[in-house]
């Protein structure tokens, strides 16, 4: 069964399919029309005037001209032809676009219901994987107070023995910067646009075993 998704993406491939198509064609037109532009010019100022001269100076017969004003009209028709058809097909990008929006609002209407039950299953995911963070963080520390605890009682001995005056915590705070994220890196990492210092620092601790 096709879903949402792929019909979604479906629809926006044949939409610049067929936009790629008609703007190729009114490109076509453009170099034909340029094309004729030119040949026309050329034969209104430069062929046709040289076969009246030739006819005028050198008593030659008009044939020649007849032929290049016959081919001038031919080019004309040809030119007024291709511009229409430019602009025939130029209404049918805009037509096309109109129309193509009437039926983009229901394919995103019927997206956008399967959007929402992805997005929330891939957030569903991403709080399960913060409750296994949290949890972990919870166990380690566990160790971490023990240590510390055990830390506390040596200084207080010292302290008993007049050697240190206070007892102090051993628990390094420093490290917890490395275990949060900030706001902006969570957004950076949702919309893929983080650098690898983001992320690159986590990949020595990839595997378990290496710990």
């Amino acid at each position: 069964m096709t879903t949402s998704k792929e019909k979604a993406l479906q629809f926006i491939s044949d939409y610049y399919n067929k936009l790629q198509d008609l703007n190729e064609k009114v490109k076509t037109c453009e170099t034909t029309i340029e094309y004729l532009q030119l040949e026309i010019r050329f034969l209104q100022e430069v062929e046709i005037p040289k076969g009246q001269n030739a006819v005028i100076l050198e008593g030659l017969d008009s044939s020649n001209v007849t032929k290049l004003k016959n081919k001038l009209e031919k080019l004309q028709e040809q030119l007024l032809e291709k511009q229409e058809e430019k602009l025939i097909l130029s209404n049918a990008i805009h037509q096309y676009k109109y129309q193509i929006g009437e039926k983009a609002i229901e394919v995103r209407k019927l997206f956008t219901v399967d959007k929402r039950l992805s997005e929330k299953k891939c957030y569903s995911h991403m709080m399960y994987a913060k409750k296994q963070y949290v949890d972990e963080i919870l166990k380690q520390s566990e160790t971490i107070r023990e240590l510390d605890n055990v830390d506390a009682q040596l200084q207080y001995i010292l302290q008993e023995s007049g050697i240190q005056k206070n007892i102090y915590s051993g628990i390094d705070m420093s490290k917890i910067t490395d275990l949060q994220l900030s706001l902006q890196e969570v957004r950076r990492f949702i919309t893929n646009q983080y650098s690898s210092n983001d992320y690159d620092y986590l990949k020595k601790y990839a595997y378990k075993k290496d710990l």
